[in-house]
């Protein structure tokens, strides 16, 4: 007689699913950006020069800054999202459309990145790139943050400092894209190199938000000391 499945391994198998769709939306979006590469080459007759084919190959530097920079930004939301869902051990229907509208964008990047490649100099759409990227970040932040609201759908005993990790993440690479929106008006050049920035920049931000927060509950934790201590502390005992 089958045995019907309890409800720790219902939410592993729905668990599993969330992310083997979620990998294959990553892998198809991934895919694609090679397409807008592809397409810039010109076509050239078979009979072509070295020559040609060099310039043709030289040409396609704006190609190739879009399609590595988008392959690498993928990557960087796979690999949080992965990061997420290794604490991830409950689901509910609000996280599966959370999750789905974040790789609603994520499928949205290479059209994104297509733009890019051809007005690579225009304010509008290295903005619209950079609100590309920031409406992911926001949507997988918003994935962590419903998640781990009173470990809502992570372990009970998850450490803070894990929680407060993947939030800074989710934060600053949020921030740091919005920010670039701006820029982009202002100059084009300038919003990129602070997109390229984000792999310097972020870590050294996280550092310093996760060693204030130790920090802060260190100060904590002595200010409740001496209360602990006298709370415990016996009457004195007074002699006549």
């Amino acid at each position: 007689m089958q045995t019907m499945p309890n409800a720790e391994e219902q939410q592993q198998y729905g668990i599993s699913r969330v992310l083997s769709f979620s990998d294959g939306v990553f892998g198809f979006a991934i895919t694609l950006l090679i397409v807008n590469v592809i397409s810039a080459f010109p076509s050239l007759p078979s009979s072509a020069s070295d020559e040609q084919l060099r310039a043709a190959l030289l040409g396609l530097d704006s190609s190739l800054f879009s399609y590595a920079f988008s392959f690498y930004m993928v990557g960087v939301y796979w690999v949080a999202h992965h990061r997420m869902f290794r604490y991830i051990i409950n689901y509910n229907t609000t996280l599966l459309w959370l999750n789905l509208t974040m790789l609603l964008f994520v499928v949205f990047l290479p059209f994104s990145t297509s733009l890019l490649d051809k007005y690579n100099n225009s304010h509008l759409i290295v903005a619209f790139y950079a609100a590309t990227l920031t409406t992911i970040s926001l949507c997988s932040t918003l994935l962590w943050e419903y998640a781990a609201f009173r470990h809502r759908l992570i372990p009970p005993d998850l450490d803070e400092k894990t929680i407060r990790y993947l939030r800074g993440r989710g934060w600053i690479t949020l921030a740091l894209f919005a920010l670039s929106i701006g820029l982009a008006f202002l100059s084009p050049l300038l919003a990129k190199i602070s997109w390229l920035a984000l792999f310097l920049i972020r870590p050294l931000l996280l550092s310093l938000l996760l060693k204030e927060d130790g920090a802060l509950s260190h100060f904590l934790h002595g200010l409740a000391l001496p209360q602990g201590v006298a709370e415990k502390k016996p009457p004195t005992e007074h002699k006549e």
